[in-house]
């Protein structure tokens, strides 16, 4: 359970935390055109529980953040970057990986 224990400004911290690192991970997937299910498969998870990082109700631990930057070709640290500034980082930087490399790499 999100929160549990917390004072109720540090509950809502996390929760807007998780919501942009969720939305972060959905621009980084679209744009490395992999669906859900596929980022999830070669994660060891369900798809339930990637839709649940991307739409911001479960935080995401370190080592799932991990997994995503390193199949995605995105350098952890830009996860935290704010928003904006995420996604000119994932849009200009020189590395690009398509669906099918995705597959390959995963499988």
């Amino acid at each position: 359970m999100r929160g549990k224990n917390l004072p109720n400004d540090l509950v809502f911290e996390e929760q807007i935390f998780a919501e942009n690192m969720g939305k972060k991970i959905k621009f980084s997937r679209k744009f490395r055109k992999v669906t859900q299910s596929q980022l999830a498969k070669s994660m060891h998870i369900t798809f339930q529980q990637f839709q649940k990082y991307e739409g911001g109700q479960n935080s995401i631990s370190v080592f799932r953040l991990h997994q995503i930057s390193s199949k995605l070709n995105i350098d952890i640290s830009s996860f935290f970057l704010p928003l904006a500034a995420f996604i000119n980082y994932v849009r200009y930087q020189n590395i690009d990986i398509t669906s099918q490399e995705f597959h390959e790499q995963n499988e």
